[in-house]
């Protein structure tokens, strides 16, 4: 791709991170390992994170970085080692060694990524294995037809991020980040492992739990049509079709997944020498009937939703942490501040953190990544403002998704979320498009996914642009708590609101402008007794009305937003987690004596 002559970095226009700073983490960054959790026990696996080789090449082929990079972390962060930002023309090109234990000839290696933010190309030994498009979902390919039986080869990743210059979706990621639009992710940006299988395999088991009928729907994903498997389940053997929903009675009764007891059932799934090990939570979470209206029941008993806004960035590793053992620490203190709910807002996170929400019992809102051309246009700001009238998103031009290969991804990377979260009791909602982001087809979509997993809950329109094909009413407020006319068949979700914000000196790491809520604190006793008052004077009468549920903005401060309970980097909590716990404990009773 040209030599090496004339290198030179790229403009480091969006990184935030002093020299210091990247040394500090060069020097203590810890290896970002996900749990064994499952799958295929009997595989031999081969863990491919750590450090790759890196060229990155400009328009023209010139070679503009050559060096080493530390797998999984994005380019642009100094736990990568690299710490620069591409520009969108640029071309990077991972490779390094692999080398296989001894196996059956029966056996494929199979290449499994995370994620590569946006679109890349996979080579083993030079030849061409598979692509893949889109910077969020997982994604595998076979190595067998290029590799053979070898042990030893070449694995290539050739990776382009067109950034927020494309159609693709790409989140809050920003080539001129600034207010609430922060740094990219470009390149490896998750877990990469090789796992020894049979050709024949499972790909995945999907469960869905019918409380009410002791029942539950599985289908087992796999690389074969016509191939029947076995289900394994408290000692109880199931014979299902492959790749098809089907109905199962188990005979012992399943002990229910909940928010005080988050019980997981082990079973396992097995389809000719393959084996896939997996768990599930047996739960069901609805839009219920009640006395003061339209609820969220988890079980059948109504719950309020008590969440909380997580961006899901890291300080020093971008999209990630710098280990499960900090995600883990930071969702069980999401759950010691008394919230039972995180909304994942703009990206999807590793499967580990699913996981762990699992195992804690804390509820998940998903966001589908928002795309389009133009976020936050003329037309869609008018929502800001006004926030009642719904607008004909199939004019697309006006939400910016004048692209119909744009407009065809966001459906495609819909469906592949959907069925990553399919086995996850944590994850109940999906949020499709926020505050009018690149929105489009809404009621169609909410149908579409509807059609395909009916047991979550979909809130279509979250911010604004009202659709009432959804199934929630949802608003963003930060400045007037005003109780708004509410649809009586759809429950209340405030799924954005406070924003109370704090600058600590020494824990912010942002060189730009902050963008600031209009009551900014000055001391850290003064944005306690501000998260006070908006909880019990304008939060509580709001739930005494029907309100089912809210999500607070926001976890941790994020690069021009120093708006969380947490510092950036985790290390400052700026309010109380005492008085955090406090009002949401209030908050329940007060939605407790509504029954």
């Amino acid at each position: 791709m040209g030599g090496k002559e004339g290198r030179e970095r790229p403009k480091n226009r969006g990184i935030l991170y002093a020299p210091k700073l990247r040394e500090k983490f060069a020097a203590e960054a810890v290896k970002l390992t996900l749990p064994g959790l499952f799958h295929h026990p009997d595989a031999s696996s081969i863990d491919l994170d750590g450090i790759w080789e890196l060229e990155i090449y400009d328009r023209a082929g010139r070679i503009r970085f050559d060096g080493r990079v530390d797998v999984p972390y994005p380019v642009e962060t100094p736990l990568s080692l690299v710490n620069i930002l591409p520009e969108p023309s640029d071309t990077l090109v991972y490779f390094r060694d692999v080398y296989l234990p001894a196996y059956r000839a029966d056996l494929h290696p199979i290449v499994r990524f995370m994620a590569v933010d946006m679109f890349c190309q996979v080579y083993a030994d030079g030849i061409l294995v598979g692509s893949h498009e889109g910077g969020y979902t997982p994604f595998e390919f076979d190595l067998a037809p290029a590799v053979g039986t070898a042990r030893h080869f070449e694995l290539k990743v050739v990776v382009r991020d067109m950034q927020d210059r494309s159609s693709i979706s790409t989140g809050k990621q920003a080539l001129k980040p600034s207010g609430i639009f922060y740094t990219t992710s470009t390149g490896l940006v998750g877990p990469v492992t090789i796992e020894l299988l049979p050709a024949e395999r499972i790909l995945g088991v999907d469960v869905r739990s019918h409380v009410r009928e002791r029942a539950l729907d599985v289908r087992v994903r796999t690389t074969e049509t016509q191939k029947t498997a076995n289900l394994w389940l408290s000692r109880e053997s199931f014979t299902l079709p492959a790749n098809t929903w089907q109905r199962i009675e188990p005979r012992i009764p399943l002990t229910l997944w909940s928010l005080e007891s988050p019980t997981l059932i082990e079973a396992e799934a097995t389809l000719g020498s393959d084996r896939y090990a997996f768990r599930f939570g047996f739960r069901e979470f609805s839009v219920s009937d009640s006395p003061q209206g339209k609820v969220f029941t988890l079980n059948g008993q109504p719950i309020l939703i008590r969440g909380v806004l997580d961006q899901g960035y890291y300080f020093g590793g971008g999209y990630l942490p710098a280990s499960c053992a900090q995600l883990r620490s930071e969702l069980a203190l999401v759950k010691a501040m008394g919230f039972n709910c995180v909304r994942v807002h703009q990206k999807v996170p590793l499967t580990a953190y699913y996981d762990i929400c699992d195992e804690l019992g804390l509820l998940v809102i998903q966001d589908l990544p928002c795309g389009g051309s133009t976020p936050y246009s003329p037309v869609v700001m008018m929502g800001l403002w006004r926030n009642r009238p719904r607008r004909d998103d199939r004019r697309y031009r006006r939400f910016g998704r004048e692209s119909a290969p744009g407009r065809r991804h966001f459906v495609r990377q819909a469906e592949e979320i959907l069925e990553l979260v399919a086995s996850h009791p944590s994850v109940v909602s999906l949020c499709i498009f926020n505050e009018g982001w690149g929105q489009f087809d809404s009621s169609r979509i909410y149908k579409h996914l509807k059609e395909l997993d009916p047991t979550r809950v979909y809130d279509t329109c979250s911010g604004w642009f009202d659709n009432p094909d959804s199934d929630v009413f949802s608003r963003h407020t930060y400045f007037f708590y005003r109780y708004p006319r509410v649809p009586a068949q759809r429950p209340y979700l405030l799924s954005e609101f406070g924003g109370l914000d704090l600058f600590v000196k020494g824990h912010f790491f942002g060189r730009r402008k902050l963008i600031r809520h209009p009551l900014a604190s000055r001391s850290q006793v003064a944005l306690c007794k501000a998260f006070e008052r908006l909880f019990t004077r304008y939060l509580a009468s709001q739930i005494q009305r029907g309100l089912a549920g809210y999500i607070y903005t926001q976890l941790a401060d994020v690069e021009g937003e120093c708006n969380g309970i947490l510092t950036f980097d985790r290390e400052v909590a700026k309010i109380d987690a005492d008085l955090v716990r406090a009002m949401n404990n209030e908050m329940q009773q007060v939605f407790n004596s509504r029954f």
